[in-house]
């Protein structure tokens, strides 16, 4: 269990710290405008809330049945990588973080180090909302689905049983 926590806590970490890169660089690469910036995050954002429900539904089929199934290199190397925490996790964590960052920067403008930053905690600071927005609409959309699904499945099987009566 302790393993489990270090292990999901490192990748967390690391997949937070990746973010805060990759959101920097979107914010160098146009020019410092806030607007871009904030709109590019947004589109990042949204494609890893979609990429991390991608991985749950690769994640289930790479699963071997069986503890005895033996399993290729690829398939194995996939299963070690969903070891870790999630895309989302890291997302609120760099979200958590970044909210304080801007919480003392707001309450102090002049804050070491963090002042150089207020532009750019200016993109990121409605992230979190359409982190929420988009995960929450995303499970939603994927539950409707899965019920429809199931009650497909359910009225096929008894129109099966009924023509076999």
């Amino acid at each position: 269990m302790i393993k489990k926590v270090i292990i999901y806590s490192i990748t967390a970490i690391w997949y937070a710290f990746v973010f805060f890169w990759a959101t920097q660089q979107i914010y160098y690469q146009v020019g410092f405008d806030v607007l871009r910036a904030t709109i590019w995050n947004t589109v990042l954002i949204v494609a890893l809330v979609i990429w991390d429900k991608v991985e749950d539904r690769i994640y289930v089929r790479l699963k071997p049945k069986n503890e005895k199934d033996k399993i290729g290199f690829f398939r194995r190397i996939l299963l070690y990588y969903h070891s870790g925490a999630c895309f989302k996790t890291s997302l609120y964590l760099f979200y958590f973080v970044m909210l304080i960052c801007n919480a003392l920067v707001s309450a102090s403008p002049d804050f070491p180090i963090l002042y150089r930053l207020t532009d750019y905690f200016k993109t990121v600071y409605y992230g979190i909302l359409i982190l929420f927005a988009a995960d929450t609409f995303l499970t939603r959309l994927l539950d409707d689905v899965s019920e429809r699904r199931l009650k497909n499945l359910e009225s096929k099987q008894k129109i099966k049983e009924q023509s076999n009566e």
